[in-house]
């Protein structure tokens, strides 16, 4: 009896001190857990002062990589513009005899030492041109890393200028340029400007002062009149350009009065029919073609009244 009573004890002893090792258990393991989180918790503080300190080592890196390309990007301008890469040599080549070559040394002199690249092709072409208006074309090369080399082409002369009592000869452009013996063409239409709308005094070389119409027009009226009018031979044209006129005199003392206002193929043909039809004996002081479907003539016979009132109209300009 006594055994079974101790039994009974003994087992809720054994009861109680299972329940305070699971105890003890659970109590320890919830520090090691606590203890473990502390811990996680100082190494992620340590983590982020880590990351505050790279982060503040990225931005002084940053500062220098962009103070160090700017130095650079200095560096390389100054040697682009004013340095290792600078215009030092200019060689023009002049392909005629047209262009002045000193004047076209002189017109670009401003772009010497100046970067090769930031100088731009239609800038030294604007330069070239606006002190000679008579070059047609321009070829810039560029030899690296300081030599520019420039070919010019000019237009054509057409004819040869009197212009206030100074000889010119003229581009097919419209542009004034002193007159040259090498250029002399026995051939060449020579014509004498009347009333010139320029000052005498003002320089007219290498400026664009008729315009290109007109120009054409007299060109291409004078040529047909020497292949279709072969009885007369020329031996002095007159531009009136005020009135828009020429009249060309022939060696057979006649003058033939042309309006470039109006078609001179128009003009021309009339002559032509006119030259064909009329009597051969027949001499003019003056045959006027200006207007349309109509010619005016004046016959020798008639000669000093005829000069008289051509020169009271005409030679007041001269």
């Amino acid at each position: 009896m006594w055994s079974k009573f101790t039994n009974i004890f003994k087992k809720k002893e054994t009861r109680f001190k299972e329940t305070i090792k699971k105890e003890k258990r659970r109590f320890y393991m919830f520090n090691k857990k606590k203890s473990s989180n502390f811990k996680c918790r100082r190494k992620r503080k340590k983590i982020f002062q880590l990351k505050i300190n790279f982060n503040f080592n990225k931005k002084l890196i940053l500062k220098v990589l962009f103070f160090g390309i700017l130095i650079a990007l200095i560096w390389i301008l100054y040697i682009l513009k004013w340095g290792y890469f600078s215009i030092k040599h200019i060689n023009i080549k002049i392909n005629d005899t047209i262009t002045d070559e000193n004047i076209a040394y002189k017109s670009i002199d401003s772009i010497r030492n100046k970067s090769i690249f930031l100088e731009n092709n239609e800038d030294i072409s604007k330069k070239l041109l606006d002190y000679q208006k008579n070059i047609n074309n321009i070829k810039i090369k560029r030899i690296l890393p300081d030599t520019l080399n420039i070919s010019i082409d000019s237009f054509p002369i057409i004819m040869d200028v009197y212009n206030n009592s100074r000889l010119y000869s003229l581009t097919a452009n419209g542009v004034l340029i002193p007159y040259r013996a090498i250029n002399e063409d026995k051939n060449r239409i020579v014509i004498n400007v009347v009333k010139s709308k320029e000052n005498k005094y003002k320089i007219l070389s290498y400026k664009k002062v008729f315009k290109i119409e007109i120009i054409n027009k007299i060109y291409s009226l004078v040529n047909s009149f020497k292949d279709n009018i072969l009885e007369h031979k020329i031996e002095k044209i007159d531009f009136y350009r005020d009135e828009k006129e020429l009249h060309i005199k022939t060696k057979n003392n006649t003058i033939f009065i042309f309006s470039l206002d109006e078609d001179t193929n128009k003009q021309l043909k009339k002559l032509i029919v006119f030259s064909k039809e009329k009597d051969k004996t027949l001499k003019y002081v003056y045959i006027d073609l200006r207007v349309e479907d109509k010619i005016f003539t004046c016959p020798y016979t008639k000669e000093y009244q005829c000069l008289k009132n051509y020169r009271r109209i005409y030679q007041k300009k001269q």
